[in-house]
């Protein structure tokens, strides 16, 4: 059984407009100032520590139709006084470039992920910006970091997520709101 070249290529034009379609909204729209909230949802997290995570996000242009992402979140501690747990902050700043693809964007300081650098790209589709970011450790092991935000009325919701050697170590659910 095979497809006749009319129904193949009517297939071909589906996914094509398809693509297109999905890409739609412009990076523009994400643009803005951001904070918010979330959780670690998986069963990672150590006993004792805090699960929730607080957000600060800042979306703006770079050269043209690119745009940087600037992003801190911190961990929150436990209300018990303990001078010796102290909050992690993890922050990145990262900027993109349009690509030739509709919706991908290319990483702005792509380095040698091998010595490592980070190899890094983000994409649009519909509502959504999902921004990949992966690096390898000293014994060739790859972490990749999937930042899915989707575009909400108020803001944003992220979902992150983050894998070693094929492995999820780590999922975090959270909301933004624009200022």
């Amino acid at each position: 059984m095979g497809f006749s070249r009319c129904s193949l290529t009517a297939a071909i034009l589906i996914l094509v407009t398809t693509s297109i379609a999905e890409a739609g909204t412009s990076i523009d729209e994400f643009f803005g100032a951001y904070e918010g909230s979330g959780f670690v949802i998986d069963s990672g997290v150590q006993q004792g520590i805090s699960s929730e995570r607080q957000f600060v996000l800042e979306i703006v242009p770079f050269e043209g139709e690119g745009f940087t992402i600037k992003s801190a979140t911190t961990e929150k501690v436990p209300s018990v006084p303990n001078p010796d747990l102290m909050p992690k902050v993890w922050a990145s700043v990262m900027s993109f470039r349009p690509t030739d693809e509709i919706g991908v964007y290319d990483f702005a300081e792509r380095g040698d992920v091998l010595t490592g650098g980070t190899l890094s790209w983000a994409r649009i589709s519909g509502d959504l910006l999902v921004v990949y970011r992966m690096e390898i450790d000293d014994e060739g092991i790859p972490e990749l970091q999937i930042f899915r935000r989707t575009l909400t009325a108020t803001g944003l919701e992220l979902t992150f997520t983050a894998h070693r050697d094929g492995v999820t170590r780590r999922t975090v659910r959270g909301l933004y709101l624009r200022h």
